[in-house]
């Protein structure tokens, strides 16, 4: 069986996930082995997020709004030429519910209706939603 490693390319090693290490059980000289193995790059390791939050010191929730960006978006962040984006404040900001849609003239908004959700609604919290939306084109 191929199996294929982080950048697309077949390895014909088998994986090991690191959870499944510990399920195993293994005694120490069995453990040593298997990790000699994974070092030697006879086996590729899989770890959770969880796994390498911890051992890289970084949030898991932070990997996990990356993990739902674009690949291009997510190469783009870990070669530094997106630096800009808060991870911290894209974590944080909630799912933008699904509205319906409201009434159009020849498919446009008419300014009436517009004014009308901007008076019901208040400014602030359209400009407060209008920073979720905008949050969530740059997480996405």
């Amino acid at each position: 069986m191929t199996n294929i490693n982080a950048n697309g390319s077949a390895t014909g090693r088998p994986r090991q996930s690191a959870l499944s290490l510990l399920r195993q059980h293994l005694d120490k000289r069995q453990l040593a082995a298997k990790l000699a193995c994974i070092l030697e790059g006879d086996v590729d390791l899989v770890p959770t997020a969880r796994q390498l939050a911890e051992w890289f010191g970084v949030n898991e929730t932070y990997i996990r709004v990356v993990r739902a960006m674009p690949p291009e978006k997510r190469h783009a962040i870990a070669s530094g030429e997106i630096w800009w984006i808060n991870l911290s404040a894209l974590s944080r900001a909630p799912k933008i519910p699904s509205l319906s849609k409201p009434t159009t003239t020849n498919g446009k908004l008419d300014d009436s209706v517009l004014f009308a959700m901007v008076h019901e609604a208040g400014v602030d919290k359209i400009l407060a939603v209008a920073a979720q939306v905008e949050a969530h084109h740059q997480a996405h």
